[in-house]
């Protein structure tokens, strides 16, 4: 990974634990603490590190997302979107301003 990636990624995890309080979006602890990609990383243009697609999910909710189906209605990208304000469209117009 370049070193410039490594920023990228690193601003990204601080902003979305930042925004979220250093918490889980969905249970609230704050242990084991993960920045959670809500879409796949293939389906931006630029990079998935951008805060409107991240969400801070601890191991156990993180583990559940990556599992869900997309019309779950905890866990799934719609409802991850809701819990930080976000959705695809916003999410990929930011990956679009992300310089590499």
């Amino acid at each position: 990974m370049s070193a410039k990636k490594k920023l990228i990624r690193s601003a990204f995890r601080e902003a979305v634990f930042s925004r979220d309080g250093n918490r889980c979006r969905i249970c609230k602890r704050d242990v084991a603490l993960d920045a959670h990609h809500i879409t796949d990383r293939d389906v931006m243009p630029n990079s998935e590190y951008v805060a409107e697609n991240g969400i801070c999910l601890c191991g156990e909710c993180h583990l559940a997302a990556e599992r869900a189906e997309k019309s779950d209605k905890t866990y799934g990208p719609e409802a991850l979107y809701m819990l930080v304000g976000s959705d695809l469209n916003k999410a990929y117009e930011a990956s679009k301003k992300l310089l590499l």
